[in-house]
């Protein structure tokens, strides 16, 4: 199948090259402004009619800087209808002659729309949530206090995400998602999500697509869902960029972008840099049922430095009108140093002490990625026809050392050793995909894609003598571990609508999954294949009241292992808790089910979701204790897990410039393995999301939530809570912002609970971390926006691994 695949794409794409298509006459473009303001309308719907029957024969709709475009248009008498919340429709004339090849027409403004409610004119507005037949979309740039922090700031006031103070995402009530940007895979969160949402700045976020019921187009990874990051990339005419600027007692950050339009070609480009302090601390105690060791006593004391600096360079030409070629190519790398203490008090049954010692860690890791992406589209004489080819690759290194000095308090001895882990990641991905409406609203979308996706860890400890300084090689913990895993996938997806209220996005993906790896010194190998089928169905059907929709998803889902799971590397930083993967983890395999209402009413956005997941042969961490009182802790394929729950949300709008948004999340998770492990309970989260601007361009915000207890496979993790607030001002004639914002202003730390338990042992960690922190912002903007090129599709979607949360409790990562 591999080889087949390959040959089709590269059939395809030579095609693809050679323009295969009919190039329309005309290609039609115009901007759309507030009559009062000036401001760009983005998110405009409109339709160009033909005048005589007014039938339509294209739709678009406006981008960040309002432009909007049709492609081969014929000759003839035209109107452009427009339609808009808060502006009403409009129709507008227009005539293509048979010598043009291009028309630009005037500029479109439109004049708000107000009505009187209770004595408060409301005027309209861009909601700052939209949703659509299979996904739900925050307009981050809405937010005028998303000018400071990072992605996860920005993601805590999302309604359907949870984001803890670590920056670990969840949705549903699973972690198990795929972070994409710009509607592809990066380097930037292939080792850890986590530490991705602290790298990218809040400040060029556009919007986050939550998409809950992926269609067959996505690969078939994510059991809860994809979340998709926009960026303000813009290809504006002329030479314009934005600056910004963040400093704190946590964190500082600097960012900005350019760039560049002149007639076909744009350049963009972009640099961020940060720095990051964490603090926090735990303490175990742990009881062990087996053995003499009956108590351990621990305490855990890390201060970690973290420095990252990425940057993204790409161009773009539009070969003809109906055709465009695109490439960039992103980096990105970060380094964290730290050092750890951990103080061991051993307790035998007789309560003598057995041992009384300390060790003390200095570490660091680094790492490092670049993702290069080329994309070719070609639109068709239709507008809703087009064919996309990409070709995407990636690479991540991470290198990790430390080393540990262990002092022996009663016998005053020294053990030191030095360890290090350099992990490597590489993908190679091809995709081709090709779109073809038909009449009455229906079309069709089939493509294929492949994956080359190479993993590889290579890991070595050597003691050192503490009288001589020389080091000796310890074989029992080193060695290399590689991993090789090929996806190949076929899919088409299918819309249409019946009588215009119901809408239906039916699909299918075939995907075939060719695995080897081998591990050494062991010298172990394994080869595994596996063919899945997933089907995907959302219905959507419109009710009476404008805006009012029921909807109901269903989706197979798959979660691969990531490296972090899969590498036996053995960490025994904690000589009592030792971490290692598995490279025998199979995939979780999930069913999951939607039903969702959305409607509004006067100042009120609504909406409610429930919920059910079922998975087989889910991962999880499973702990147990030796009779020397270690534990051991890996991961395995448990039997299954259960969840069913509700989301809702609403956003209210007190007044034209003051909006509130609250949700809550209710569900029941059952976990159970197939030997003696077996959880379940109820877990809630709620937020509280307000935003206020007013005169003089002042604008404030302010954000609560709280996220409950929760259940794992062997225990429990305690609630959690946090706030935010923020406020900026409008200063340099509304180019330039500044602002302070603070999170947990009223309470230092986050301190969070756990409880472990096994056959043989209990387990009783508390831990907090350092939250409290405020910063100053600036930002700026520069250039004149004078046009854009029509947006471009976004090809590759690598969303297949599940990767590890960074848990608050376990010391540095």
């Amino acid at each position: 199948m591999r080889k087949i695949i390959c040959k089709i794409f590269i059939s395809f794409f030579i095609m693809t090259l050679q323009g295969y298509a009919q190039v329309g006459k005309a290609r039609l473009t115009g901007n759309i402004k507030d009559t009062v303001t000036g401001a760009s309308i983005k998110a405009v719907s409109i339709a160009l009619l033909k005048a005589e029957d007014n039938k339509i024969c294209g739709s678009s709709i406006s981008d960040e800087a309002g432009n909007f475009f049709f492609n081969h248009i014929e000759p003839g008498k035209y109107k452009i209808g427009v339609s808009t919340v808060g502006y009403g429709n409009k129709l507008f004339p227009v005539n293509v002659e048979v010598t043009d090849t291009l028309v630009q027409y005037r500029t479109i403004f439109l004049k708000r729309e107000s009505t009187v409610i209770r004595g408060i004119e409301v005027t309209g507005q861009k909601n700052l949530i939209e949703t659509r037949i299979d996904r739900f979309i925050y307009h981050a740039d809405q937010d005028v206090t998303n000018q400071s922090g990072t992605a996860a700031d920005v993601f805590r006031k999302i309604p359907m995400l949870v984001v803890d103070p670590n920056g670990n995402v969840s949705m549903f009530g699973s972690s198990s998602i795929r972070v994409l940007i710009n509607g592809k895979p990066s380097s930037t969160v292939a080792f850890s999500i986590s530490d991705a949402m602290k790298i990218i700045p809040a400040s060029e976020i556009r919007s986050v697509e939550i998409i809950t019921s992926p269609s067959a187009k996505y690969d078939a990874e994510g059991t809860a869902g994809v979340i998709n990051i926009i960026t303000k990339k813009k290809n504006l005419e002329g030479l314009n960029g934005t600056a910004n600027l963040s400093l704190g007692n946590l964190s500082s950050s600097a960012s900005g972008s350019v760039n560049y339009r002149s007639g076909k070609l744009g350049l963009n480009g972009a640099l961020n840099a940060s720095f990051n302090r964490t603090i926090l601390y735990a303490t175990s105690e742990r009881n062990n049922y087996v053995g003499n060791l009956m108590t351990l006593l621990q305490r855990t004391d890390s201060k970690s430095n973290t420095r990252n600096a990425g940057g993204q360079f790409g161009a773009e030409y539009d070969l003809d009108s109906s055709s465009t070629i695109s490439t960039s190519v992103r980096l990105n790398g970060y380094l964290l140093d730290y050092n750890n203490s951990l103080l061991t008090k051993e307790i035998d049954r007789n309560m003598g002490i057995m041992g009384d010692s300390g060790r003390y860690t200095n570490g660091d890791w680094k790492n490092k990625g670049a993702d290069w992406i080329t994309d070719y589209i070609k639109h068709f004489k239709n507008p809703q026809q087009e064919l996309t080819a990409s070709v995407q690759y990636s690479t991540g290194k991470r290198n990790t050392s430390y080393l540990l000095n262990q002092a022996a308090v009663e016998k005053n001895a020294v053990y030191r050793e030095d360890n290090y882990n350099d992990g490597n990641n590489k993908e190679l991905t091809f995709q081709t995909d090709y779109t073809h409406p038909f009449r009455k609203g229906r079309s069709m979308e089939v493509g294929w894609k492949s994956i080359f996706r190479s993993m590889s860890s290579d890991f070595a400890t050597q003691i050192v003598d503490v009288d001589n300084g020389h080091y000796t090689f310890d074989p029992s913990r080193s060695g290399n571990f590689r991993y090789k895993q090929d996806v190949h996938a076929i899919y088409s997806t299918y819309s249409f609508s019946i009588k215009k209220v119901y809408l239906f996005k039916v699909g299918a993906r075939l995907e075939e999954t060719v695995i080897s790896g081998d591990f050494m010194p062991e010298d172990t190998s394994f080869n595994n294949t596996y063919l899945n089928l997933i089907p995907t169905i959302s219905i959507a059907r419109k009710l009476k009241k404008p805006g009012s929709v029921i909807k109901v998803g269903y989706s197979r889902r798959i979660q691969r292992p990531g490296l972090t799971y899969l590498n036996p590397y053995v960490n025994q930083a904690d000589a009592k808790n030792i971490r290692y993967g598995n490279p025998e983890l199979q995939p979780e395999l999930t069913d999951a089910f939607e039903l969702g209402y959305n409607t509004f009413f006067k100042k009120i956005v609504f909406g409610v979701t429930g919920y059910f997941r079922s998975t087989g042969k889910i991962i999880e961490s499973v702990t147990v204790i030796n009779d020397k009182g270690v534990a051991f802790t890996t991961y395995q394929n448990i039997s299954k897990s259960s969840t069913i729950g509700a989301n809702l949300y609403a956003v209210y709008y007190v007044m034209p410039r003051w909006s509130i948004t609250g949700s809550f999340n209710l569900y029941h998770y059952g976990i159970q393995s197939a030997a003696v492990y077996k959880n379940n309970g109820i877990v809630y989260t709620g937020s509280v999301v307000s935003n206020l601007t007013f005169g003089k361009g002042f604008a404030a915000s302010f954000v609560g939530l709280y996220n409950s207890s929760k259940v794992t496979l062997q225990g429990t993790t305690s609630g959690w809570g946090m706030v935010s607030m923020g406020l900026t001002k409008e200063v340099l004639h509304k180019k330039g912002k500044i602002g302070i914002t603070s999170n947990n202003p009223f309470w230092a730390e986050v301190k969070i609970n756990q409880r472990l338990q096994g056959p043989d042992f209990n387990q009783y960690v508390k831990s907090g971390l350092d939250f409290r922190s405020v910063n100053l912002t600036f930002s700026y903007q520069f250039g004149k926006i004078k046009k854009t090129t029509r947006p471009k599709k976004q090809v590759i979607q690598n969303n297949d691994l599940k990767e590890e949360s960074n848990q608050l409790g376990n010391g540095i990562k």
